[in-house]
């Protein structure tokens, strides 16, 4: 299941800015509720600071953490509220996907968005099977989000509507692809279901969610196979 999270309501910057959400942004410091204690070595900002500024503190915070291989499940999750279209129905969402897969991931790698906001999180995903589309027996998956400094030390920030996925995480995933960055890219709010202790954990951000939560592998796969099926 996903960590508990720390939800942060405000939407989701474009291009250009950083985004607003219990991180350092452009133009100030936002703070968090409930803080934990600051985790060295990491810096502290404790100060007002100018957007350029705080996307070069974000950027040096962030290399250091992959330089040091740390781990991203040793955070906290904070989540960024952000609008997207929703698909209301598990039909309308297989329908929406140019491919649909139960994966899992190997490897995940975070860098630095040179258009500002979140970090760029890459992953390679072993497809275990395929449901729709063709894929292939490895594809690679574009989320945003990443390790990020708050004011009460790094976190690891994430989209509402699609919560990263970390190695060895096991996924029912319904994908669109992006040619722009040659990467699938989730469904937001329904796109991953992850499969944990054999049992389906859809994102709570999901509107059909509730009808898939808890129920085994085996009998989500029949679900999204049979809407596949369906003209």
């Amino acid at each position: 299941m996903f960590p508990v999270n720390i939800r942060v309501a405000v939407p989701l910057v474009v291009a250009g800015a950083l985004a607003a959400a219990a991180v350092v942004t452009g133009g100030q410091v936002v703070a968090e509720s409930t803080p934990p204690k600051p985790k060295p070595p990491f810096p502290q900002p404790t100060h007002v600071v100018g957007e350029a500024q705080a996307q070069a503190v974000q950027a040096q915070a962030l290399k250091q953490f992959v330089a040091q291989a740390h781990d991203p499940r040793s955070l906290r999750r904070v989540e960024i509220g952000n609008y997207y279209y929703a698909h209301s129905t598990l039909k309308e969402a297989v329908g929406a996907a140019d491919a649909i897969i139960v994966g899992r991931i190997q490897q995940t790698t975070f860098a630095d968005n040179p258009s500002g906001g979140l970090p760029l999180a890459r992953s390679r995903v072993q497809v275990d099977q395929v449901i729709k589309g063709n894929p292939g027996a490895e594809l690679a998956l574009l989320q945003l989000g990443g390790p990020m400094l708050t004011t009460t030390g790094l976190a690891l920030v994430q989209l509402e509507s699609d919560a990263l996925l970390l190695p060895g995480d096991e996924a029912v995933l319904l994908l669109r692809y992006d040619p722009d960055h040659q990467a699938f890219r989730t469904i937001h709010g329904a796109g991953s279901i992850l499969i944990a202790s054999g049992q389906a954990v859809p994102e709570e951000s999901n509107p059909f969610g509730a009808s898939l939560a808890g129920k085994s592998r085996a009998e989500v796969l029949a679900a999204v196979s049979r809407e596949a099926r369906s003209p």
